[in-house]
């Protein structure tokens, strides 16, 4: 009999009905009687092979303006007075005031333009911007050949500064930029540039994203020399009279799909043009762009038996004013040789900036058996219409992960740092308050059960430092990341976290932000990295500033991916593969207890009190302002003890415990007036340095232990405990399983712009704190503080000797083996800066956008 052709609605029956045959057939291979896995730790898919993005878009390094918008624009070619605002920027006796008027010297030569004839000031338009958002600003100048050496600035350069509130009403004019500085409030960030040539007309550009916390800009034009700086130029020196020609003044915002800048090779794992850092909702992973419509393409080799598919996608909502509004369609498939499996998706369509829902990235698993066969996953993106769009659309690069637990597996790894967290306020360290009210119970219980390192200090009063060396295990000289502006490289040294994900293991950070933000290069070899603190309160205004300002219902939704919730989560998804799990919080630091825990401990919440945040660099607090602070810290102590505590419980309730290593300390301490000041990261003494490390591991008895540690000691013991490689060239050493050995001399530093640099040396029981190179910020703090600290474990009395004018008395004066230890303390760090690894630090003028929101 002979067969019909079939028909086109019959083609479609039998070709749906083979595909779900085949679909049925891969998964139910999920009951064979084969081995569990060939996949016995975690492979990151974008490493095995050359993953591919096909995009119409292309990322241009260029300036993009052109064909763009301006938001800010000003060309004098046809405008007879310029509206910005005209300001000096310091008073000098006789100096005529600035002007601006039409460059008659331009139009002679048949150009456009205006003149700013100044001593020494500025034009300045007060502009509306967007968040974490890429601008570029031009100016078309001719600025002189003379410029001011006493000034900061050069004559004709162009500027943006950044702030946070913007100002109600007009700049008043004539004011001087110190004058306007309580109407203009405190900057963020300030970006400059001058035309290259001199005496001719040049474009000054500026490229720069704004911080998560700008909202509003100041443009400035600054002038010529001073009067005062011409008057003692050389009689034949040409245009010292401080005027400037420009045009063309803009603002334009730029999409962020064109100037995300590429990763350097060294951090790049997958090989692809189109791999980046992406941040969203405040959470940072490595990630593909695909800017729609785009399909991604990741290849693999599937195990024989079980195994699971894990990777997040997303949109960014920082890119543009419109960004996050349009919807992107996200379709997930793996494609073998023998079918076509569609892979579910918990949303396929986002758009954060409409739902706040969509916000953050969306997480997707794939459980299924493979044959070992090639298989390709694919992820395509695309808008309703199927057109181009900058939609900043982005997938993490994908893991293959065991369906089971492999025997033998190593053990989890949680590192829980608490910052500003001092021991001595910890029953496991021996505090009692008078009130008899615990502060730490979860903390003191997990002291019970592990080993208690009695005599742990930093190498560095504050966080940056310390956490670097954290994670690297060596002193802050030697990876010298010490200053606010700097980060660490890609390829600066091996890191504690690259011999964990050597050995199969899969990551997540879950911080505070702040110096704990991707741009200081702590983050590099984690699979991801939120800044979104996970034991913050949800009252803690913060939470409203972060990721978006004046956005509550998207920070909302982002932080709701951080908390106790998103922990339960991301531990309940890792049970086939050991994990190493980071967690860092401010509740400490912030000094922002929630309302219970104020109630609890007598905190005033009295608003005319001293606020840490808002007044740690502006004054000290006052003696009789202390028992409250140090209520406010006891209490904000025992609200992160009570988010610790949680954790701890969830990590039980999900029968993890048994297999986890669990670390808890602190980056610094605090001090309280203890040598005339507060807060942390000016001072080397004991109240800064000294910090709680407390460690529990499967099969470790409970013991204290009395011998003097590092930080820098935590990455060899976790190393030691787990079984793998030590570091290359690590400055500390394994303290457990086997009891730690006492070792050299004790050295801490400090470097630091705005706080000076400091040093100390700890040996034989005497303490040297050089404070020589200090600044003037803690002008009551001595050059020297010498210690014999048997007698004076606190530091309170210094054994160098000063004169009645406070100068440091010569050494045949001082005690006796004082210039013996200062030699020692020179030598000592010497011998640092040699070993210290090259370009390891990149400075640069990096800042979190939330510091200012921490008090820094």
């Amino acid at each position: 009999m002979a067969r019909r052709p079939l028909s086109g609605d019959g083609r479609a029956t039998v070709a749906a009905a083979a595909a779900l045959l085949a679909t049925l057939l891969l998964l139910a291979r999920c009951d064979d009687a084969r081995p569990p896995s060939a996949v016995d730790a975690v492979v990151r898919l974008g490493e095995q092979g050359h993953a591919t993005v096909q995009s119409s878009w292309r990322n241009a390094d260029a300036y993009p303006e052109n064909g763009l918008t301006p938001l800010f624009a000003r060309s004098f070619e046809q405008e007879a007075e310029c509206d910005g605002v005209v300001t000096p920027i310091r008073r000098t006796t006789g100096t005529p005031s600035p002007k601006v008027a039409r460059s008659e010297a331009a139009a002679a030569r048949g150009q456009a333009g205006m003149r700013f004839e100044t001593a020494s000031g500025a034009l300045l338009w007060w502009l509306p911007v967007r968040p974490d958002t890429p601008y570029v600003a031009r100016v078309r100048a001719r600025r002189p050949p003379i410029a001011s050496g006493t000034l900061p600035v050069r004559a004709g350069e162009l500027a943006i500064v950044e702030f946070f509130r913007p100002q109600q009403g007009r700049l008043q004019e004539g004011r001087t930029l110190a004058e306007l500085e309580p109407q203009l409030g405190k900057p963020i960030a300030e970006h400059r540039a001058a035309a290259d040539e001199e005496g001719a007309f040049g474009d000054a550009r500026i490229r720069f994203t704004t911080s998560a916390r700008t909202n509003s800009v100041l443009l400035l034009l600054f002038g010529g020399a001073p009067a005062d700086v011409a008057a003692a130029l050389p009689s034949d020196a040409s245009r010292i009279d401080g005027a400037i020609d420009f045009d063309e003044l803009a603002l334009f915002e730029l999409p962020l799909i064109r100037v995300l800048p590429p990763l350097p090779p060294a951090a790049r794992r997958s090989g692809s043009e189109w791999e980046r850092d992406v941040t969203i909702g405040g959470e940072t992973r490595n990630a593909l762009i695909a800017p729609p419509p785009a399909q991604v393409r990741v290849p693999c080799t599937l195990p024989n038996g079980r195994f699971r598919l894990a990777f997040g996608y997303g949109v960014a909502e920082e890119a543009r004013p419109s960004a996050g509004r349009t919807e992107v369609r996200f379709e997930a498939r793996l494609e073998t040789a023998s079918a076509t499996l569609p892979i579910a998706l918990p949303s396929a369509t986002l758009a954060p900036r409409a739902r706040a829902a969509d916000a953050g990235w969306h997480d997707v698993t794939f459980d299924g058996v493979g044959r070992g066969e090639k298989a390709t996953l694919v992820i395509a993106t695309s808008t309703a219409r199927g057109l181009p769009s900058e939609e900043l659309a982005a997938v993490s690069l994908p893991l293959l992960l065991p369906g089971a637990r492999p025997s033998g597996a190593g053990k989890n790894v949680v590192l829980i740092s608490v910052d500003t967290l001092r021991p001595d306020r910890l029953g496991a360290y021996g505090a009692k308050r008078p009130d008899g009210l615990a502060q730490s119970p979860a903390i003191d219980a997990l002291a019970a059960q592990g080993v208690v390192f009695e005599e742990a200090r930093a190498q560095s009063p504050y966080t940056l430092p310390s956490h670097a060396t954290l994670f690297t295990g060596l002193h802050p000289t030697l990876h010298g990341v010490e200053r606010f502006d700097s980060t660490l490289a890609p390829d600066a040294c091996v890191r504690l976290i690259d011999r964990f994900r050597e050995a199969g293991y899969v990551s997540a950070a879950f911080t505070g932000g702040g110096f704990l933000s991707p741009v200081y290069g702590l983050w590099r070899g984690f699979d991801r990295w939120t800044t979104l603190d996970p034991f913050l309160h949800a009252q803690e205004p913060l939470r409203q500033l972060v990721p978006r300002p004046g956005e509550p219902l998207l920070n909302a939704a982002c932080w709701q991916r951080t908390g106790h919730a998103a922990l339960r989560d991301w531990l309940a998804a890792q049970r086939t593969v050991p994990f190493f799990l980071f967690l860092h919080t401010y509740a400490v630091h912030n000094y922002r207890p929630p309302a219970e825990f104020c109630e609890r401990f007598g905190v005033t919440r009295d608003a005319a009190k001293f606020d840490p945040l808002a007044e740690s660099d502006e004054r000290t607090p006052s003696p009789a302002e202390l028992p409250d602070l140090r209520n406010r810290y006891d209490a904000s102590i025992a609200a992160a003890d009570a988010e610790i505590g949680r954790f701890l419980a969830l990590l039980d309730e999900l029968d993890l415990a048994r297999d986890t290593i669990v670390v808890l300390l602190s980056d610094h301490g605090e001090e309280f007036l203890e040598h005339g000041g507060f807060g942390h990261g000016r001072t080397l003494y004991d109240e800064v340095l000294r910090v709680p490390l407390i460690v529990r591991a499967p099969g470790l008895a409970p013991r204290r232990e009395a011998t003097r540690v590092t930080l820098a000691d935590v990455a060899p013991t976790l190393l030691s405990l787990c079984g793998l490689p030590a570091l290359p060239a690590a400055s500390g050493r394994a303290l457990l399983p086997e009891p730690a050995e006492p070792t050299g001399p004790f050295s801490a530093a400090v470097d630091e712009i705005h706080l000076g640099e400091l040093r100390a040396l700890e040996v034989g029981g005497v303490k040297l704190i050089e404070m020589s190179r200090y600044s003037p910020i803690r002008p009551r703090l001595p050059s020297f503080a010498l210690h014999a600290l048997a007698a004076d474990p606190r530091e309170r009395s210094n054994l160098a000797r000063y004169d009645e004018r406070g100068a440091l008395l010569p050494d045949e004066q001082q005690p006796q083996g004082f210039r013996e230890l200062r030699d020692l303390l020179d030598a000592h760090f010497r011998d640092l800066q040699r070993l210290r690894l090259p370009d390891a630090a990149i400075p640069g003028g990096l800042r979190s956008p939330d510091l200012d929101a921490l008090g820094y």
